[in-house]
């Protein structure tokens, strides 16, 4: 089985999917990464045919540390975990993506474009991973400390056979091992996904970087002489807009290089508390209501302030019951002082 990633190839209009708010994504497109570094049981082969995974002519990389057979999961989107499947690095005419960007950093008519891709699977194979990340070859490349890394892959497959399926890929030696972690760029990318060959139980999701930051690969690499000229992606049909297959966005984080922190601060608005644990309202504790205190209260609290000052709804309440009391003891004392100077005229 492939997933005949040549079906999705099309140009990403890097300014219309930035031009449009509603083309963002958060926690559903919330890439979080974390690679383990692979040196010995780094193994390779070449496919010329692409009669690989992904369809496309390609140096393909597995490695049986980082696939499903490791308890250690690599990547988590969605809060769905997944293992590296293989690596693959395309050749300048089997790129998947070209760029529309007003930089024109990546064009369709750029003859250097090609791609290394990081395919996942999860757990059961019912959801897939691409990371797409664009290269370019060009004098860059000797700044550029990813394009070092690729080439020096490249030049560890100049003797490896082609690959036959099932797997027969040799062991191969890359200086300083092979450490996803750095390829992946600190940057916000476009995130959009489909199903496997219209298998509507099988999910494909894309992570795809933007084409003003390619990896670039210095010119005297040897990437295209060892894939070959064989290619599976028609020109044409990368040049229709990506809209037209799928609804692209673009993530509103960076990549996490993490699998357990969050990409956002977590904000916590703390309340004080009485004694009891009730929660108070403008340092006031709420007095519960029930029958044995709905009409009495202490006058002191703990702090031995004035209740009258802790509520002012029960302070109005008392207010107002002692302005009766005292008008009717004042109509009282009224009423009885002057029936009795009465009688003393009287007599």
């Amino acid at each position: 089985m492939n997933i005949s990633l040549n079906n999705y190839a099309a140009t990403i209009d890097e300014d219309s999917i930035l031009r449009d708010s509603n083309n963002r994504c958060s926690s559903q497109c919330s890439f979080k990464y974390d690679y383990k570094p692979v040196s010995s049981s780094l193994k390779g082969c070449v496919d010329q045919s692409g009669n690989n995974f992904i369809g496309i002519p390609a140096i393909e990389l597995s490695s049986q540390s980082l696939s499903e057979t490791s308890e250690k999961y690599s990547v988590i989107l969605d809060n769905t975990k997944y293992w590296v499947k293989s690596v693959y690095i395309t050749n300048t005419d089997d790129n998947l993506f070209v760029y529309k960007n007003s930089l024109d950093k990546s064009t369709a008519s750029d003859p250097s474009l090609c791609s290394f891709m990081i395919v996942h699977n999860d757990e059961y194979s019912n959801n897939y991973l691409i990371v797409y990340i664009p290269v370019s070859i060009g004098t860059s490349g000797s700044r550029d400390p990813r394009g070092g890394m690729v080439n020096s892959i490249i030049s560890a497959m100049t003797d490896i056979s082609q690959c036959t399926y099932p797997d027969t890929s040799s062991h191969i030696s890359v200086t300083g091992g092979l450490n996803l972690n750095a390829f992946i760029p600190n940057n916000k990318y476009y995130y959009f996904k489909s199903t496997v060959n219209n298998n509507q139980n099988q999910n494909l999701h894309f992570i795809a970087f933007s084409g003003m930051v390619p990896i670039y690969l210095p010119t005297n690499t040897k990437l295209n002489s060892i894939i070959g000229t064989e290619t599976k992606v028609n020109p044409t049909t990368r040049n229709r807009p990506l809209n037209l297959l799928v609804k692209p966005f673009q993530s509103t984080n960076q990549p996490m290089n993490s699998l357990t922190g969050d990409e956002e601060e977590i904000y916590i608005q703390c309340q004080p508390t009485d004694a009891e644990g009730e929660l108070l309202e403008f340092n006031v504790p709420k007095i519960p209501l029930n029958t044995e205190n709905a009409f009495s209260f202490n006058f002191l609290n703990a702090d031995g302030n004035k209740a009258i000052h802790e509520n002012w709804f029960i302070a109005s309440v008392t207010g107002i019951i002692i302005m009766i009391i005292l008008m009717k003891g004042a109509e009282f004392l009224f009423k009885s002082g002057t029936k009795t100077f009465l009688d003393k005229l009287s007599d």
